[in-house]
């Protein structure tokens, strides 16, 4: 899920490919701003509740993705304001798998829940499995 280069500490990796020294600021608003000039697909979520054990589900839709090898879509389930100790992306949650050169998709995906939780979002992102670059990524 993360950049298969140097690993220090801090560091920010962008797209999935551009691994950044987390302390240089202008270092990763560069290789932001590189990678948003990039090709990327659209992704769209809507949250919808089952009733039978009001267990909270989402359907994921991307469209638009750009030229791509399998690819993994992902959703975490996150908090602003909040700081935590994240040891390996454990927040993060597999929830489909799009064929190669795959231009839409669509998965309903259960949500992680907590009843310590209080104002949520859901981030998804799509990442090609082997450049590990950002396909698409959306939040709501």
């Amino acid at each position: 899920m993360l950049s298969r280069s140097r690993v220090y500490t801090p560091q920010a990796v962008v797209d999935g490919q551009i691994d950044v020294l987390g302390s240089d600021e202008s270092g990763i608003a560069r290789a932001a701003k590189g990678a948003a000039a990039e090709p990327h697909g659209t992704v769209q979520i809507v949250r919808n509740v089952q009733n039978v054990q009001n267990v909270q589900n989402a359907r994921i839709t991307a469209t638009g993705l750009p030229p791509h090898g399998p690819a993994q879509v992902l959703l975490a389930v996150v908090e602003d304001g909040l700081f935590s100790h994240v040891l390996r992306g454990e927040n993060v949650k597999g929830v489909g798998s799009i064929p190669a050169s795959a231009k839409d998709f669509t998965v309903d995906a259960e949500i992680p829940a907590d009843p310590a939780w209080k104002r949520t979002r859901i981030v998804v992102f799509i990442q090609d499995r082997e450049s590990l670059r950002v396909l698409a990524a959306g939040s709501m």
